[in-house]
């Protein structure tokens, strides 16, 4: 069985080649210039792509890390001041800083700031009590070297993300990818869901789990959304249009949910409009229905719905199922116009 997935495999391959590659050069010149505290150039490649790749969020995320690490590096500076080196009172005060970075981080709508501010506190107090007692550190060329790495990291992070991809992997690609993705996967969770109606028959578990995992593609819809408005000379205009995405995808999700429910708790009335069912599989199986076709299916459930004179031979149950199935459709469609306007521009 075709199970839901949360992305596209080309979609997680751009992702791990523009990660890869930017972890390439920043261990090249590294090793090529033998850099003092090389490694914080990969520590901050490693830290920006934390908690998603998208375009966007990298290019927003720069100038967090830069102002975050600079004020961090200050903050640091000072405690150590206070307890000075090897001093057993890092070892409490430490953890406190490691749990406000990623606090702060997610009850601020991932504003990255607040994560890399108190990250660079966190280090330096490691630094400070791992350091021996007969070893001495130059504050000042530690956090210039800091600083230095910081910055030329960032600028790899630009280099790639402008420079070798500069449109492949920005918001408007990435979730037009992950919205044909979930389009296709919800015509396969409606067919199979009219397919068990049909027969009379329950749905698995194993495919109501995985319908209900779309709920995490709405959430990756949420973040792109808020991605985009971080793009490079984005244009306003797509700002509703993600609205309208995230509205519809959510309107899908839970018609789709209720079509899964009205089919596990099916009557054993005889099902009189199985035709207008079966036209529905016959379009999805073409995969027709993001054509002109999609209108007239659409409407032709409507006019069975409101305008037949034997509709009252209908059940309720069929009527409510013909229902859900028109809304899921309709809303398919609206999220196909998002999409190819996204596309289009």
């Amino acid at each position: 069985m075709n199970y839901l997935h949360l992305k596209p495999k080309n979609l997680y391959r751009k992702e791990a080649v523009r990660i890869a590659l930017a972890f390439a050069i920043g261990m090249i010149i590294q090793r090529i210039f033998h850099i003092q505290h090389g490694f914080w150039v990969m520590f901050t490649i490693a830290i920006i792509y934390l908690a998603g790749a998208a375009h966007g969020y990298i290019m927003a995320r720069i100038n967090h890390r830069i102002l975050g690490s600079f004020l961090g590096l200050i903050l640091g500076t000072y405690m150590l001041s206070l307890f000075s080196f090897n001093s057993h009172y890092f070892l409490y005060v430490s953890p406190l800083f490691f749990f406000l970075a990623f606090y702060t981080y997610f009850i601020t709508n991932n504003n990255y700031f607040y994560l890399s501010l108190f990250l660079s506190i966190y280090l330096l107090m490691i630094v400070g009590f791992t350091t021996p007692s007969d070893h001495t550190i130059n504050l000042a060329n530690l956090n210039f070297s800091r600083i230095f790495c910081t910055v030329l990291g960032t600028i790899i992070l630009v280099f790639v993300e402008t420079i070798i991809f500069p449109k492949s992997t920005r918001p408007k690609n990435t979730t037009t990818l992950l919205l044909e993705n979930i389009l296709t996967e919800y015509f396969y969770a409606v067919e199979i869901i009219c397919k068990k109606y049909i027969s009379r028959t329950e749905i698995e578990n194993a495919l109501i789990e995985k319908i209900a995992t779309l709920a995490s593609d709405t959430l990756d819809l949420e973040n792109l959304a808020k991605a985009a408005g971080y793009e490079l000379n984005f244009i306003e205009k797509y700002e509703p249009i993600y609205k309208k995405i995230i509205f519809h995808n959510n309107s899908i999700l839970r018609t789709v949910k209720q079509l899964t429910y009205i089919s596990n708790h099916y009557s054993h009335k005889k099902i009189s409009t199985s035709n207008i069912i079966e036209s529905i599989i016959l379009e999805l199986n073409k995969n027709n229905l993001l054509n002109q076709q999609e209108e007239k299916l659409t409407k032709r459930i409507a006019r069975k719905l409101f305008c037949d004179h034997n509709i009252k031979n209908i059940n309720n149950e069929e009527i409510l199922f013909l229902k859900y199935i028109h809304r899921a459709l309709n809303h398919t469609q609206q999220l196909h116009i998002c999409i190819q306007l996204i596309s289009k521009s």
